[in-house]
């Protein structure tokens, strides 16, 4: 799934195709019902002064395809949170819990309705989340 996108990006296909292509990907049903916030968010990834190289993008996709950390993780002795949004397309969290709950000590949030950019879509249920783990007696 994530091949294509370096190749399209590479092949100078329209950008707010690619863009809106990738935003199925990271963004909810919800996201896609404001018009005005899609083509916002369209117009500034295109105009954004600061974008990744096609190269890095091709670069990127490769060392997470490469990544495999599931030997170690069982090694991690620090409490961690793991979060997922449950409308998360890229990675579904039945995939990531199945893959991190091999962390020792791992609590477990999923938000509703949220995709994977959680942070984008779902700034307080996140922040929440996160304020709520490390307010944790023993978390500090």
């Amino acid at each position: 799934m994530r091949k294509p996108w370096a190749a399209y990006l590479s092949s100078g296909m329209d950008l707010e195709y690619w863009f809106r292509n990738i935003f199925y990907w990271i963004f909810s049903k919800q996201f896609f019902e404001n018009q005005e916030l899609l083509r916002d968010t369209v117009q500034f990834s295109i105009e954004y002064p600061y974008p990744q190289s096609d190269a890095a993008f091709v670069k990127q996709i490769q060392a997470i395809e490469a990544f495999d950390c599931q030997k170690s993780l069982s090694s991690i002795e620090q409490e961690t949170l793991i979060v997922c949004g449950k409308e998360d397309l890229l990675f579904p969290p039945e995939e990531s819990i199945k893959v991190l709950q091999a962390i020792p000590r791992t609590s477990v949030s999923l938000i509703e309705g949220a995709p994977h950019c959680i942070h984008m879509q779902n700034p307080r249920a996140l922040t929440d989340c996160v304020l709520h783990f490390m307010n944790k007696e023993g978390n500090q």
